[in-house]
């Protein structure tokens, strides 16, 4: 969901950023340009906007997972406002390249560093983390180092 969302949300701030004097420049364009702009939130909130929880959930372990989550969705309130500053110093036009370029670094970064906890319970997750926080990880020997489930740094 989450890589789906940022490549769709690069390939349409992509097209809005290429085609943004063309779109602009007339009625017609115009809703062709609303539609774009308004089906890449779909897509950021289909992808991104949710799986920001969702993730969070599975991959930290219980006992920080709330102050972790908290720190994720911080993270994500700065880059907002890094975002809002960024964008009163750039074109209308360079919005769309600069979103576009992070929704491709966002699709990029998930499918190098996100696991796929599919299959895998929380308790297991938690079983895997306690190794590791123990500085013991070579000793866990669970289904959480499946190659499946690793991300493809991890790989």
């Amino acid at each position: 969901m989450q890589s789906t969302g940022f490549i769709m949300m690069f390939v349409l701030f992509l097209i809005c950023g290429v085609a943004f004097n063309t779109l602009t420049a007339s009625a017609n364009g115009l809703r062709t340009f609303q539609f774009l702009y308004f089906f890449s939130s779909f897509w950021n909130q289909f992808g991104p906007n949710c799986t920001t929880w969702l993730v969070a959930a599975e991959v930290f372990p219980t006992d920080v997972r709330s102050t972790f989550q908290g720190f994720s969705a911080a993270m994500g309130k700065v880059g907002a406002i890094i975002a809002d500053v960024v964008f009163g110093y750039v074109s209308k036009q360079a919005t769309f390249f600069l979103s576009a370029a992070f929704g491709l670094a966002g699709a990029c970064v998930t499918w190098l560093f996100l696991p796929d906890t599919t299959g895998l319970s929380l308790d297991e997750l938690d079983r895997m983390a306690k190794y590791m926080l123990a500085g013991e990880f070579e000793h866990y020997h669970g289904e959480g180092v499946n190659p499946r489930h690793l991300s493809t740094w991890e790989r």
